[in-house]
């Protein structure tokens, strides 16, 4: 029996969202010392919220965390559903999500984020470097991964 298509949306999302926050948390609060896990969670938030997120403790964290499942599960529903229509997806699943990695990025940081009440630092090339990676790794190649699997099991299934 085939397993749905939202089963597998549910599992990219929630593996990606888990790999992107526990990387996020990793690099910015215990490698970089840039803020601590409740105050990461928050900014998520005051994306939304606003400042006032910020002053929110943790309740104001756990909506960022929400938040941030969110965003994870419209980027691997967007993927999973596009996937059988753009035969470049295909070719090749390690190119395919890093290069949506990259995609993720772009949209987030160039049309989502300006668009939020989150207060966005001005550029810098080393911080983007750094949240492009981990889109790259985090969010593109676990939903390209988990996204060809399933569409190459779909396959052989109705090929038997």
């Amino acid at each position: 029996m085939r397993t749905p298509i939202i089963k597998i949306i549910f599992i990219a999302g929630l593996v990606a969202g888990t790999m992107d926050i526990v990387g996020a948390l990793i690099v910015y609060a215990v490698l970089l010392h840039k803020a601590s896990v409740m105050l990461i969670l928050q900014r998520i938030a005051s994306a939304a919220i606003g400042p006032a997120a910020l002053r929110g403790g943790w309740a104001t964290a756990w909506c960022g965390l929400i938040f941030h499942y969110f965003i994870a599960y419209c980027f691997a529903a967007a993927y999973v559903l596009l996937y059988p229509y753009l035969p470049l997806l295909r070719k090749n699943s390690l190119a395919s999500g890093l290069l949506y990695g990259l995609l993720v990025w772009l949209i987030m940081n160039r049309i989502v984020l300006p668009l939020t009440k989150i207060h966005m630092a001005p550029f810098q090339w080393g911080a983007a470097l750094i949240g492009i990676a981990l889109l790259m790794l985090c969010i593109g190649l676990p939903v390209a991964c988990i996204t060809d699997a399933y569409y190459k099991k779909r396959d052989r299934e109705a090929g038997s």
